[in-house]
């Protein structure tokens, strides 16, 4: 079977794979053994690979221990402070939702500065290729066989 083929079908039959789920019997199992004849017509193009700049997610658990690491937190002692200082703010934050106190909104201003200056510096990481897209523009349609 041709690649491209593979492609149309693939992207054609999981729309109507979707679509089918909800329909099926709870808890039921169906044996399949058939053999069907297709008609696939259509269009299926892909785009052109472009360069970007690849992007990190800061991670926030990462972060925080080395804030609280360099914060003097990380001596057996203090590590139930520590616990007791996330927990108690983790908790506040919960409680405040999007609406923090003045003071806690330039806190996070300062951590939005220091988050840009470490995504500022991921320019100078090398490009990286993405694929170009692949659009599908096909119909499926089961031939009936012609009985002779």
């Amino acid at each position: 079977m041709r690649r491209v083929l593979e492609i149309a079908l693939g992207e054609a039959l999981a729309k109507k794979s979707k679509a089918a789920k909800p329909r099926l019997a709870q808890g039921s199992e169906e044996t399949i053994d058939e053999t069907v004849t297709l008609r696939v017509r259509g269009t299926v193009s892909k785009g052109k690979d472009t360069d970007y700049t690849p992007t990190v997610d800061i991670p926030i658990k990462l972060a925080l221990a080395l804030v609280l690491e360099k914060a003097g937190y990380g001596r057996q002692g203090q590590r139930e402070n520590a616990i007791a200082l996330l927990t108690e703010a983790m908790s506040e934050a919960l409680q405040q939702g999007d609406e923090p106190s003045e003071a806690i909104a330039e806190r996070i201003k300062d951590i939005d500065k220091a988050m840009g200056l470490v995504q500022s510096s991921l320019s100078d990481l090398p490009l990286k290729t993405r694929n170009g897209a692949v659009k599908v523009n096909v119909t499926v349609d089961e031939v009936e066989p012609v009985l002779v």
